[in-house]
């Protein structure tokens, strides 16, 4: 049901495990809910400087990437619950597959994780981010170590399944999903547009202005003379053409990473924007209370079935 709140699933095929992904736009792609089908692909690793970095573990999150959570986020499933959500529709697959024959391994949701959906909104916010990705990050910052072994358990499965058993796992996905799904019809495409008005309107915030405007002078006094984060960010000479499979970064895109994070950190220009935008949010909230509540409703009720099916699962243990 296009448009409708739905769930975000872990799919091993059409979602792969390695990404390296174009850098613009961190920040305007997490404007959205995380979904990982809407992710640009350029190739499969990504750099340092002069080097190559470990894709498989990226720089762990620092506690002020984890700790931008909005009030609005409240309203979605964050990475944790679409992981049980995922856990609950592989049971009902297995239970599925067994009437036609076939086996299904589960793979069990992290039991403890910490959802880092939006550690990349207002762009390239860590020093160890900077220093190693510049500015084109990867996907994998978004997910935490267990999150990420979650999902390559799931790619691992793929692998193990005949043609036959592919098509009908898929046929058990479309009743699984179904059964979560069910009586859910919130429009996704308002919380969108609410969730982007809300970044937009902190960018307004008079404070950040003048954020940016300090920020602005730290970079020009370091001699990186740019307008703005996202001008520094999208600077010509760090673009990577889609398909070119190089994993370097110059050491130019590096230093100015570097410098822009710490002229954010100087300023305190993420606590100010995040400050902002919190505060865009909950007025946005306050004014669409009907809508609001319909989506928290909605959310519940997925996971109370996930849930559920969890809990029934008599397998588990």
């Amino acid at each position: 049901m296009r448009g409708q709140y739905t769930l975000i699933r872990l799919d091993p095929v059409r979602h792969r495990e390695r990404w390296g992904v174009r850098r613009r736009h961190w920040s305007h792609w997490a404007l959205g809910t995380v979904s990982l089908g809407s992710l640009s692909l350029v190739g499969c690793s990504d750099p340092g400087p002069g080097g190559t970095a470990d894709e498989a573990r990226p720089p762990a999150a620092t506690r002020q990437a984890t700790s931008l959570v909005f009030p609005i986020d409240s309203y979605q499933l964050s990475e944790p619950d679409r992981n049980t959500v995922s856990e609950a529709v592989d049971i009902l697959i297995r239970d599925c597959m067994k009437q036609s024959g076939h086996e299904w391994r589960v793979v069990r949701a992290p039991q403890r994780e910490v959802n880092w959906m939006n550690r990349l909104r207002y762009g390239v916010i860590e020093i160890e981010v900077a220093k190693t990705y510049g500015y084109r990050t990867s996907a994998e910052l978004l997910f935490s170590d267990e999150s990420r072994q979650f999902r390559a358990d799931i790619k691992e499965r793929r692998s193990e399944l005949t043609e036959s058993e592919w098509e009908t796992s898929w046929k058990c996905r479309q009743e699984a999903d179904a059964h979560i799904d069910r009586g859910v019809n919130v429009q996704q495409t308002n919380y969108q547009k609410f969730r982007k008005q809300s970044y937009e309107g902190a960018q307004r915030d008079p404070d950040v202005v003048r954020a940016v405007a300090e920020w602005r002078s730290c970079m020009k006094d370091a001699g990186f003379p740019y307008a703005s984060p996202d001008a520094a960010a999208e600077d010509p000479r760090w673009r990577q053409e889609e398909g070119d499979p190089s994993a370097y970064r110059a050491p130019e895109e590096i230093a100015t990473a570097v410098a822009d994070v710490t002229c954010k950190n100087k300023v305190r220009l993420v606590d100010r924007r995040f400050a902002a935008e919190k505060a865009h949010g909950q007025r946005i909230i306050d004014g669409n209370a009907a809508y609001f509540s319909e989506l928290r409703v909605a959310r519940e009720r997925q996971l109370t079935r996930a849930r559920d099916v969890i809990d029934g699962d008599g397998t588990k243990g």
